[in-house]
């Protein structure tokens, strides 16, 4: 149990944040309970202008690179039909049940990158491009995979017509 600096309230250290800067001792538990210490960032937060245009500057920054470094390790190309521009490109669940699994994780785009990040870079998610993650999640399939499919059938039918001719 501990004293919050602010309410004055004595509550179960589990409330209570702890530090996580290189001045402080690791693991030492701030001195305002988290429902405190929340109230102080927000109103901080909402009553600075530069602060908070920073720190929505920084977040950005931070994701993209997150994002950009994450889709770099999966090949930064759609694995259907090759786009590359990395504005076009998503995660994709192989298996499906990516709504689910977002459900389960929490939504945003940076939740599901940091989750990515976190488990190694499972074999479970490839890159594709927007529509054609669309088109797999409406439809069940691609539609590059049938003209692909065509395009096999027709080069074997060729080669085969040349080796016996």
């Amino acid at each position: 149990m501990k004293l919050c600096a602010k309410c004055k309230q004595v509550l179960p250290l589990s409330n209570f944040g702890t530090y996580k800067g290189k001045n402080r001792k690791p693991g030492a538990l701030r001195a305002e309970c988290k429902k405190c210490n929340a109230k102080r960032h927000n109103l901080y937060y909402h009553s600075n202008e530069k602060y908070r245009l920073n720190a929505s500057e920084s977040t950005k920054k931070s994701y993209q690179k997150l994002r950009d470094n994450t889709l770099n390790y999966y090949g930064a190309k759609c694995n259907c039909c090759g786009e590359t521009n990395k504005f076009f490109l998503t995660f994709h669940h192989i298996n499906g049940g990516g709504s689910r699994h977002r459900k389960e994780i929490g939504s945003g785009g940076r939740t599901l990158v940091q989750w990515i990040v976190n488990n190694n870079y499972p074999n479970t998610i490839e890159i594709l491009c927007f529509n054609c993650n669309c088109a797999d999640g409406f439809y069940g399939e691609c539609p590059h995979k049938e003209s692909q499919d065509v395009n096999r059938n027709v080069l074997q039918q060729i080669l085969y017509n040349l080796e016996f001719a």
